[in-house]
């Protein structure tokens, strides 16, 4: 019986990346309700590495002992697979394609297993192209396009920083402070006192456009707050 797997990366190293779990998951349940695939039986496989090699990505390698012929695999897209277009990059991604592995990028349609079938298939009907070698070749500059363009992507989203916003703190106007509003002040209530079902501190800074030194101090005032109540309540016994 065929395996629905879904694979999320994300980094909290080195350079930084807009993908966080949350996102991913949110992106995957919304695809899985479309599809008619029943989210709870799922494999989700999660890494956190850098996406520029495979050779330090643990889970993707166990990932990949696991899959078998006839198997989905879904990603958010393709820069959580990769964000290189080199050799070793494409390597992994066409070893996908020669097992017959149902590949799913959500945001990157044009690299999903089906759109490679079709095009192929219309190739070999509208230009008699001659044979797999030269097929993996079209493909392969089809891959060393949409890489770059989904990081172009991600970045021109995550990174501008237009007139009037603190470049330090991008997506905050310049002299203004980001309001502890009621989802922010749950994301890290649930941090500080339900660890095992919160996000990371990394994942509510971004989904939550503050800065590490924003989130520290939020964390501060909830503590506070948190002691004053029961300080009063102590007062009042």
């Amino acid at each position: 019986m065929a395996t629905v797997y879904s694979y999320m990366r994300i980094n909290t190293e080195g350079k930084y990346e807009p993908n966080t779990y949350t996102r991913q998951k949110k992106a995957l349940k919304a695809y899985a309700n479309k599809s008619k695939i029943a989210y709870d039986t799922i494999r989700v496989c999660q890494e956190d590495g850098s996406a520029e090699t495979f050779s330090n990505r643990p889970e993707w390698s166990k990932l990949q002992r696991l899959l078998r012929e006839g198997d989905s695999l879904i990603m958010l897209d393709i820069a959580c697979f990769t964000r290189d277009n080199n050799s070793s990059s494409f390597s992994q991604y066409w070893w996908l394609l020669e097992h017959k592995i149902e590949t799913v990028f959500i945001d990157t349609p044009v690299l999903c297993s089906t759109y490679i079938e079709e095009l192929y298939a219309r190739l070999m009907k509208n230009y008699a192209i001659s044979g797999e070698e030269q097929f993996k070749k079209i493909v392969k500059t089809l891959f060393e396009l949409e890489v770059p363009r989904t990081i172009k992507c991600w970045d021109e989203r995550f990174h501008h920083i237009p007139s009037g916003v603190d470049k330090k703190n991008p997506g905050r106007i310049t002299g203004s402070v980001a309001k502890l509003e009621p989802p922010l002040r749950k994301d890290i209530d649930t941090y500080l006192y339900d660890r095992p079902n919160a996000k990371t501190a990394k994942e509510i800074a971004a989904d939550n456009q503050i800065s590490p030194n924003t989130f520290t101090k939020y964390k501060k005032i909830i503590i506070a707050e948190k002691e004053k109540e029961k300080m009063d309540s102590q007062k009042q016994q």
